[in-house]
């Protein structure tokens, strides 16, 4: 007796909001998005995906990250590395799944690189480190490499990372788990 596995996906700072919203989660079954930022203006952006503001140095976001995980032991989060916020919450995401899931169910970190021209590569570098210890697995996907095919519009790039967003999603959809004991298969 075998089932599909359900996901959450969140997308955390600006980066990983923008990567949400530009996948079209209508069809795409058993996930449910959510965004995290600290921007209120990021609010009410969709309506198939569920939001969720904190505030920088938010004495309560363990609490807010625990309510958004108690239910899914199985999480994908969208992270760009090359700032702060997003990288911070990515790393408590993990801390706090790991807490209330222990070794059942995974979280799963995409995590978009920056542009070498934006000047926070060894920030990025930093913040991988620190989140790879903690993801039980780490798909990067290196936004220089969509530089090095020439020429590309900005929304043709976006394209290729809802791309890569996707197939990710359908991955982690093809593990099954045993529904009596949540294990993985």
């Amino acid at each position: 007796n075998i089932s599909i596995m359900k996901i959450k996906v969140i997308g955390v700072g600006g980066c990983g909001c923008n990567a949400l919203v530009d996948l079209n989660s209508n069809d795409i079954s058993d996930i449910s998005l959510v965004i995290v930022d600290n921007k209120k203006e990021l609010l009410k952006i969709d309506e198939n995906i569920s939001e969720l503001a904190i505030e920088n140095n938010d004495l309560s976001l363990n609490d807010k990250l625990h309510e958004l995980l108690l239910d899914t032991p199985n999480v994908l989060v969208v992270v760009g590395l090359g700032g702060v916020y997003g990288s911070e919450i990515a790393e408590a995401l993990c801390r706090v799944h790991k807490s209330i899931h222990g070794a059942m169910g995974f979280v799963w970190i995409f995590a978009i690189m920056p542009f070498h021209f934006e000047g926070c590569v060894k920030r990025a570098s930093y913040n991988f480190a620190r989140i790879d210890q903690l993801a039980t697995k780490m798909i990067v996907f290196d936004n220089n490499s969509l530089v090095e095919d020439g020429d590309r519009p900005l929304t043709s790039m976006v394209t290729c990372v809802g791309q890569k967003l996707r197939e990710i999603i359908e991955e982690a959809q093809s593990l099954s788990i045993d529904p009596e004991s949540h294990d993985v298969l």
